[in-house]
């Protein structure tokens, strides 16, 4: 995908940043984390994208824990929310060794003061990818059946970190304690049809 730029509003931009890192920070189960530090290109548009959108009931949906989910953020005609999603999906082949992995969700999250994520019954996804648009906080992945979990710290947990791990790991934030709201964005895979 290098090469391949999108016109976002600050300009065009290399769909594969030239700068990131990816690092394992967990093994069984593997969760690897990516970081971008070309964000200050398309942060801002997408997170008034999503802001705009916080209450409206079409597509914010209040969740257990107080947070909003705000579904498909990839078909908003966002090119920034494009952007993410073609990183993201270049990721998850690249860490599974297939192309033959496809987008099924594209979540975002909006976690403020006081609210928290809590754990919940994982779709039916190969892998997630949970990415941090804005906001600090404490990330848990949990395997829905055994005991692996890891935690990321909130030091760790900074806007541009994109964490990556199988479909059997729950994402989960504890209650927040802060004015600036928590913006996670989710990505859930599935296989492709033969």
């Amino acid at each position: 995908m290098s090469g391949h730029q999108l016109n976002l509003q600050s300009g065009a931009l290399d769909v594969w940043a030239e700068h990131w890192s990816i690092e394992l920070v967990h093994q069984q189960p593997t969760i690897g984390r990516l970081s971008f530090d070309d964000t200050d290109a398309w942060h801002t548009p997408l997170i008034d994208a999503l802001m705009a959108r916080e209450r409206d009931p079409k597509v914010a949906e209040p969740k257990a824990g107080g947070h909003r989910r705000l579904d498909d953020f990839n078909d908003w005609g966002v090119p920034e929310a494009e952007l993410i999603c073609l990183r993201a999906v270049k990721m998850c082949r690249a860490l599974m060794n297939t192309q033959a992995i496809n987008l099924h969700t594209a979540n975002a999250l909006i976690v403020r003061d006081g609210q928290a994520v809590p754990a919940t019954e994982p779709e039916e996804h190969v892998a997630t990818l949970t990415y941090v648009l804005a906001g600090a906080a404490p990330l848990q992945f949990r395997h829905h059946r055994l005991e692996a979990a890891y935690v990321v710290p909130a030091a760790e947990a900074l806007p541009g970190k994109l964490y990556a791990c199988p479909g059997s790991m729950v994402m989960s934030l504890p209650y927040l304690h802060k004015g600036t709201p928590a913006l996670l964005l989710q990505f859930g895979f599935v296989r492709a049809a033969a």
